[in-house]
């Protein structure tokens, strides 16, 4: 049971370290190198790992795919791989960014 949980803490870690990264390159702002596309390329593969198991990409949790009630929120799932309940927690958090084009 140990080595579950060091493995499934290292496997964190690493996501964690990868997302570092990527953001990092992008801060640069220049244009993506082959680093950066694997770097993203990881990403996408850990985002689909995440929904095949059923897993929420962010709150680690086992996903009811069955409280999806319209083909596009089926869609967000695959897109983002966050549960319902994570996303409508994402959706309450301002962002003072994206309310300029409401002006």
């Amino acid at each position: 049971m140990t080595n579950k949980v060091n493995t499934l803490s290292n496997f964190a870690m690493e996501r964690l370290e990868s997302l570092k990264k990527l953001m990092e390159s992008f801060a640069k702002d220049k244009v993506l190198t082959k680093e950066d596309s694997k770097l993203i390329l990881k990403m996408q593969a850990c985002l689909k790992e995440h929904v095949l198991q059923g897993k929420c990409t962010y709150c680690e949790k086992n996903v009811d795919k069955k409280l999806f009630l319209t083909p596009s929120e089926v869609h967000d799932y695959h897109t983002n791989g966050m549960c319902l309940k994570c996303l409508d927690e994402l959706q309450k958090e301002p962002n003072k960014d994206d309310s300029k084009w409401l002006n």
